[in-house]
């Protein structure tokens, strides 16, 4: 009888040593990732979106478009072009990291930012800082293996109602919602009058991926694309920015002069923890979701918003 509590104990000890060391194995990847970061890089990515204003719909816009797919495509990513919208139409670029197994069907994780900018504004704070931000994700963990499906989204038609976020949201099948542990998104985290950083999340409670993020102050917000995916109850959290915009707040003054190199750095370092750290495990079970069969048809609502509280209020699991 004593033989079993003491093989008990053991394995207990087995499974914290290798705990430990798995840990310790992904926070030196994580350090090393962080090291690799090039704000020269960003910071050239943005000097060539924001040459010019870039609303939904405009043809700057298209440019952008092309050249986020093309940059996405020669890091070797499988590149998707989503069109959404009737009339003037709208575009989210989407860059898929799958797994080697292609008979699993693995956890997916969402990374996203918004490229479109507001009207007469050349978007360098919003959403530049988020859209170089995410293609330095993207070309940081390239080449690194990971048991989770990460998917690099770049939404268009945020600043008119977050329309990329709340197509693409549509465009899930359930199995897939299912098997999403979590969104980060990235929005507006690096103008040079902002204190620090800080964390959004829809309703302002602590989720795990705030946990995950280190000890940065966070606030309830719903004015950006992580709001479309918390509806569905999936994690969500949006890196954004501690104080003043003074007056460079959707005005052609947002350019890349009024860009705090320090917060861009910062922003994209906190992000590629919290996914290094899903990658190695730290990723809940994902809540299990029954939409119904209508599901599929929720973008034809006029207030898709409203529509995704419904379910979201009648069909949790």
């Amino acid at each position: 009888m004593q033989g079993k509590p003491c093989r008990a104990i053991l394995a207990l000890v087995l499974a914290f040593l290798v705990l430990n060391v798995f840990v310790v194995m992904h926070a030196e990847v994580a350090f090393s990732l962080t090291e690799q970061i090039s704000l020269s890089r960003m910071l050239s990515h943005l000097e060539i979106i924001t040459q010019q204003p870039r609303p939904y719909g405009s043809p700057e816009l298209l440019i952008v478009r092309d050249y986020l797919a093309a940059n996405l495509a020669e890091m070797g990513y499988e590149v998707t072009i989503q069109e959404f919208g009737e009339g003037v139409l709208g575009y989210n670029v989407i860059a898929t990291k799958r797994i080697t197994d292609e008979n699993a069907e693995p956890r997916i994780l969402l990374v996203g930012a918004h490229y479109d900018s507001y009207v007469g504004s050349l978007g360098a704070d919003d959403n530049g800082s988020g859209t170089v931000a995410l293609l330095e994700l993207a070309q940081l963990l390239k080449n690194v293996a990971s048991p989770l499906e990460i998917r690099f989204l770049f939404f268009d038609g945020e600043e008119i109602g977050l329309l990329g976020s709340l197509h693409h949201a549509d465009s899930l099948s359930e199995q897939e919602l299912n098997r999403i542990v979590a969104m980060i998104n990235l929005d507006m985290f690096a103008h040079r009058t902002s204190t620090s950083l800080r964390l959004s999340t829809l309703d302002g409670i602590h989720n795990y991926l705030v946990a995950l993020m280190g000890p940065v102050p966070h606030y309830p917000s719903p004015g950006s694309d992580h709001a479309t995916f918390a509806q569905l109850a999936i994690p969500a959290v949006s890196i954004h920015q501690m104080g003043s915009r003074l007056n460079t707040y959707h005005t052609p003054n947002d350019s890349i002069d009024i860009i705090n190199t320090e917060l861009l750095e910062e922003g994209t370092s906190i992000a590629l923890q919290a996914i290094i750290a899903l990658i190695g495990g730290a990723a809940p079970e994902p809540r299990l979701l029954n939409l119904g069969p209508d599901w599929n048809n929720i973008a034809d609502a006029p207030d898709m918003s409203r529509r995704l509280a419904e379910f979201l209020g009648r069909s949790i699991n």
